[in-house]
């Protein structure tokens, strides 16, 4: 399989991320990201999704990374190690595809023993969470402009009733 090398300069139509946990690797396992455009070979496509993924430690300091471009039906995976010295180490996936309008990409994580090749954990990355699109920002500004309206109405009329209470008071006197 032939992996691309992507341009800094592209310009992309719609990015997507995927991000695991953390997940806890000990020595003599491997922790992969499995990643697959599943648009048909056979139905032609836009342009080719290109990806960015890599492993970060708990401080978000990168691991390793690797950046490729996937045709229609190719799948690539980029495997990280635990370390041969004693303990557990502690490591989260993360995947940027680049242009991926159709939503076709898909992403896996799975850990395995090196000697055996036994997987002992598999698992879909479900894509991250978006900020909130320009029609929930607007409709979210829309109602904080109701909402603020609201209080200013509210705040007259309490006034108003502070006002019409203190005038029955002086009125009594």
């Amino acid at each position: 399989m032939k992996l691309e090398t992507i341009s800094a300069n592209s310009q992309w139509k719609r990015s997507r991320e995927f991000k695991s946990g953390m997940i806890g690797l000990v020595p003599g396992e491997i922790a992969r990201i499995n990643v697959v455009n599943t648009h048909p070979p056979d139905v032609p496509a836009g342009p080719k999704p290109a990806w960015v993924m890599g492993w970060v430690n708990p401080a978000s300091e990168l691991i390793a990374q690797q950046t490729f471009s996937l045709a229609s039906g190719q799948s690539a995976f980029l495997d990280i190690p635990a370390p041969d010295d004693k303990g557990r180490h502690q490591i989260r996936a993360g995947v940027t595809v680049l242009d991926d309008a159709e939503g076709a990409c898909l992403v896996t994580l799975e850990v395995f023993a090196r000697d055996t090749g036994r997987t002992t954990v598999f698992m879909e990355l479900r894509e991250a969470p978006d900020a909130l699109s320009e029609e929930s920002q607007l409709a979210l500004q829309m109602a904080m402009d109701r909402m603020s309206r609201f209080m200013a109405t509210l705040s007259n009329l309490l006034k108003e009733m502070a006002q019409t209470a203190e005038a029955i008071v002086q009125n009594l006197k």
